[in-house]
């Protein structure tokens, strides 16, 4: 509920000094019952217990290196499903976390989410609608219109599309764009923030 500030936080973590994978999970004290359900519902044999204590991946003068995700294409297009892997991401996340040292080493991965704030599924429709013509792609369009949007805040997320549109040119209908923007706009969107920070005793193998 955005207009409350709820939102959860899932943290993939190893520690500094020990080798266990742990996966942390924060949740509105309101949803706290309902996620333990969630959690048994899909695998049973799970052990969840309350951290009052933080984890500590950081170790003095270690080097630490940090990012965060950003979407390789236009939000309008959707991201790929656990469907359309070949093999589990997961696995492979975890696998690199195996191999970090167990003494000076760490790294923790930080999902945090939320309901979508921007209004997206309105703009996606007014960019599918608008492509329809054959006067520009779902691409042009959707970075048009947010950039639009960007400079003209105040005067309403889809004042873009009430302006009047160049006629002529050739038309041709992005009809690969409309398909993978519509798979996007018939999902349940959300706003979601991905960081990764590594920690190691020197900036090298961090980086690594």
């Amino acid at each position: 509920d955005t207009e409350k500030g709820d939102y959860y936080v899932l943290e993939l973590a190893v520690e500094n000094n020990g080798n266990d994978i742990a996966l942390y999970a924060s949740v509105p004290r309101i949803h706290e019952e309902t996620f333990e359900k969630l959690v048994h519902a899909y695998y049973p044999g799970a052990s969840i217990e309350e951290a009052t204590d933080d984890y500590n991946i950081f170790t003095a003068g270690s080097g630490i290196v940090a990012s965060n995700a950003a979407l390789k294409e236009p939000a309008i297009f959707p991201l790929n499903t656990d469907a359309a892997f070949e093999h589990d991401p997961l696995t492979a996340l975890i696998g690199s976390l195996s191999q970090l040292e167990t003494v000076g080493e760490g790294a923790a991965i930080q999902f945090v989410i939320t309901n979508d704030t921007t209004s997206n599924n309105s703009l996606f429709t007014k960019i599918i609608d608008g492509v329809q013509t054959g006067e520009q792609t779902v691409r042009e369009l959707y970075e048009e219109a947010t950039g639009s949007i960007l400079t003209e805040v105040g005067k309403g997320i889809l004042s873009f599309f009430e302006k009047e549109k160049k006629v002529g040119g050739e038309k041709k209908i992005d009809t690969r764009g409309i398909e993978l923007a519509t798979i996007k706009n018939k999902s349940y969107t959300v706003s979601a923030g991905i960081r990764i920070i590594a920690t190691a005793k020197t900036l090298d193998r961090a980086q690594r």
